[in-house]
């Protein structure tokens, strides 16, 4: 029985195809958490320095300077 860390799956493996398995399953691994990890990057990224700003400040302050 194999199964993933980030994955709630389980699945039945042969001995004699493990380390293939294994190998892919480690593949496939990596890229969900490395797209998970970049699209909690951009949930939390501001760009915009005037959206960052507004966030703190009221409008008009930002426009006064």
């Amino acid at each position: 029985m194999m199964k993933a860390r980030d994955a709630d799956e389980k699945a039945a493996v042969a001995l004699e195809s493990l380390a293939e398995n294994i190998q892919k399953e480690l593949k496939t691994m990596q890229t969900r958490l490395f797209d998970k990890a970049k699209a909690f990057r951009a949930e939390r990224s501001h760009t915009h320095i005037l959206f960052c700003l507004k966030q703190s400040r009221p409008t008009q302050d930002i426009q006064s300077g």
